[in-house]
C-alpha cells in the first residue's frame, strides 16, 4: 500500500470541505500497502545476491527522482507545489488500518519518495497530479501488495477510508455514496498494475462539488510506483492521466531496484 494515499485524500478533501462549508473555519478533513557453487575444480561464479536494504537506502532517492512525476511531464498551465508531508503518525495509522482491512501485513518501505504536486486551477475547479515511489526490502512484499490491490476487497477498504476522511470533517456537508471503479492501466514490462477511481459529490453552503480521486500503480522487482489524480469541481482528463502514468511506468521499469 502506497503511503501517500490517505494523506493525499485528507489534504485534497480539506479544500473541498472548506468550499462546501463556505470557507472560514468551516469543515476540515482528518489529518492526513543463494545459489550453491558446484564442487568442481573451477566453479562457475555464483550469481550476485540481491542488493541489501542498505543499497536501497543509498540508491533509492536517486532512482525515485528519475521515476517520479516531473514538471516537464505536465503540459502548460500547471503550477508546482512542494510535496505535502506524508510521514505523519496519522498517515501511518491509516495505512495500517487499510492493510489490516485488506488482510495483508503492513510493511514499512525502506525508502519512500514523493513528487511535487502539480496543480491546474485555483479553488474550484482544480486538477492535481502527483506520484510516489516506494522501495521495499524484498520482492515478495511488492508482489503480495500488488496482487491485493488488484482485488475487490482493496477497493472496498480504500473506499471505507475515503468515507472516513470525508465524514471526519464534514460538518454541514453531505456526500453522495462513493462510487468505486476498478481498472488495469497499461504498464509494459512491469510485474503488475492496478487502477482505482473513487467518486462522490459534496453538497453544502449552496454548493455542489463533484470530486474524483484516482490511484494508479504498478510494481517492478522491489519497486512500487503510484500516480494520484484529483479532480475537484472539474472534469477528469483520463487521456492526460494515462499519458502521465505511461511516462512514469516506462521510467519505473527502467530504474527499478
Amino acid at each position: 500500500m502506497n503511503r501517500s494515499a490517505p494523506a493525499l485524500l485528507a489534504l485534497s478533501l480539506t479544500a473541498l470541505l472548506s468550499a462546501c462549508s463556505g470557507g472560514d473555519g468551516g469543515a476540515t478533513a482528518a489529518p492526513s500497502p543463494s545459489a550453491s557453487v558446484s564442487p568442481s575444480a573451477s566453479p562457475s561464479p555464483s550469481p550476485s545476491p540481491s542488493p541489501s536494504p542498505v543499497d536501497l537506502k543509498t540508491g533509492g532517492s536517486a532512482a525515485a527522482n528519475k521515476i517520479n512525476l516531473q514538471a516537464a511531464d505536465l503540459p502548460p498551465g500547471f503550477t508546482t507545489s512542494p510535496a505535502s508531508d506524508i510521514e505523519s503518525a496519522e498517515n501511518t495509522k491509516a495505512e495500517k488500518e487499510i492493510t489490516a482491512c485488506i488482510g495483508i501485513p503492513y510493511v514499512e518501505p525502506v525508502v519512500t519518495a514523493s513528487s511535487d504536486d502539480f496543480i491546474k486551477g485555483v479553488d474550484f475547479p482544480t486538477l492535481e497530479y502527483s506520484s510516489s515511489v516506494d522501495f521495499y526490502a524484498d520482492e515478495a512484499t511488492v508482489v503480495a501488495e500488488t496482487a491485493a490491490l488488484q482485488g475487490e476487497k482493496a477497493a472496498d477498504c480504500l473506499a471505507k477510508q475515503f468515507k472516513k476522511e470525508l465524514t471526519a470533517g464534514g460538518d454541514g456537508v453531505t456526500f453522495s455514496p462513493i462510487a468505486v471503479t476498478r481498472f488495469t492501466p497499461a504498464a509494459p514490462g512491469a510485474d503488475g498494475s492496478f487502477g482505482l477511481r473513487f467518486s462522490t459529490t459534496g453538497k453544502g453552503g449552496g454548493q455542489s462539488i463533484p470530486f474524483t480521486f484516482d490511484i494508479l500503480g504498478f510494481a517492478k522487482d522491489r519497486t512500487a510506483v503510484t500516480l494520484f489524480a484529483v479532480a475537484a469541481g472539474a472534469k477528469t482528463n483520463d487521456a492526460q492521466r494515462d499519458e502521465l502514468f505511461a511516462k512514469i511506468a516506462a521510467r519505473g521499469v527502467s530504474n527499478a531496484l
